[in-house]
């Protein structure tokens, strides 16, 4: 009698058996070779010996587009007359993506485009920080009138570009023009004289050549005639004895724009004249119209008068 030999059931794969193990070999080698077919044309010697330069570039290369924005125009957002025709201005801003890869536009660097009404200018990404000023040359907006603009910037790298950055800026080239609707009396024994201005624009109020200000206001509102009490310090203190000439008011509006009105020559004189009796009328005297000699500190009008009963004249 033959005993019975239990079942073995060999689980050990056969050697042509493919593994999931096998299969990630498999990929990762696949992987491997796509890198080198991609740098293969690299060489750059007759050793075959790969290029720094390329290797580091193709490992710095970020397969994104890039992204911009805008920092600030000419500094405060209005560009006023000195900058729109003497000095220029400048659109300042920031990138990302935007350098080391861009060969087929301007070397190492990525290039941003400015524009506004219809003007542009270009400027080359910074490839250590990412940041770019742009500048519009004077006179680059003389056929553009007055008014609030959008300003944009663009940029493209070799994998696309950016969505584009805005920002509003308001082109002024307008002074103010200020005139004085009512001079300081003069002589004027009030060291705290009122003049009357008018300006065409709202602004800021400063004073130049002579050395006094008004606490009665800093601003001007825009054509409308403003009472002034001018005074030594712009706190109230008033002014010396003494001859004012040449003395300018000046409006400067929110663009920097200013405009200015020379006052008409004022003298302030708050010296009391003292007179004095040199020569006394003879007395008794028999002429009904005796002499007096007088004499006085200030020039100025005589006026006889004196206590009830004394009427006199001269």
């Amino acid at each position: 009698m033959v005993a019975a030999m239990p079942l073995q059931n060999d689980a050990r794969p056969s050697e042509n058996t493919v593994t999931l193990r096998d299969l990630r070999r498999v990929a990762f080698g696949l992987s491997a070779a796509i890198m080198i077919v991609m740098i293969a044309g690299a060489i750059n010697d007759d050793s075959g010996s790969v290029s720094s330069d390329v290797l580091e570039e193709t490992s710095e290369k970020s397969f994104a587009n890039p992204t911009i924005g805008i920092t600030s125009v000419a500094s405060d957002s209005y560009i006023n007359e000195d900058e729109s025709d003497t000095n220029g201005w400048t659109v300042v801003g920031s990138s990302t993506n935007a350098a080391d890869n861009c060969e087929s536009l301007a070397g190492n660097d990525c290039v941003v485009t400015v524009t506004m009404s219809g003007v542009s200018t270009t400027i080359a990404v910074s490839a250590v920080s990412g940041t770019w000023t742009a500048t519009f040359a004077a006179n680059a907006f003389s056929a553009v009138s007055d008014g609030t603009y959008q300003v944009t910037a663009d940029v493209t790298n070799d994998d696309g570009a950016a969505v584009q950055a805005t920002a509003w800026a308001v082109l002024d080239t307008s002074d103010p023009v200020v005139s004085q609707t009512t001079a300081v009396s003069t002589p004027n024994n009030d060291n705290t004289p009122a003049v009357i201005i008018t300006s065409t624009q709202a602004g800021d109020l400063s004073y130049a050549t002579c050395t006094f200000g008004s606490q009665t206001a800093s601003t001007i509102a825009a054509a409308t005639a403003t009472t002034l009490a001018l005074d030594s310090d712009g706190s109230g203190t008033g002014l010396a004895d003494a001859s004012y000439a040449n003395c300018a008011i000046r409006v400067t509006d929110a663009a920097g724009n200013m405009g200015s009105v020379t006052l008409t020559t004022f003298v302030i004189d708050t010296t009391v004249a003292t007179p004095a009796e040199t020569t006394v009328v003879t007395n008794p005297t028999n002429d009904a119209s005796p002499d007096v000699v007088i004499t006085t500190t200030e020039a100025g009008t005589i006026v006889v008068a004196g206590t009830t009963g004394c009427a006199v004249g001269s």
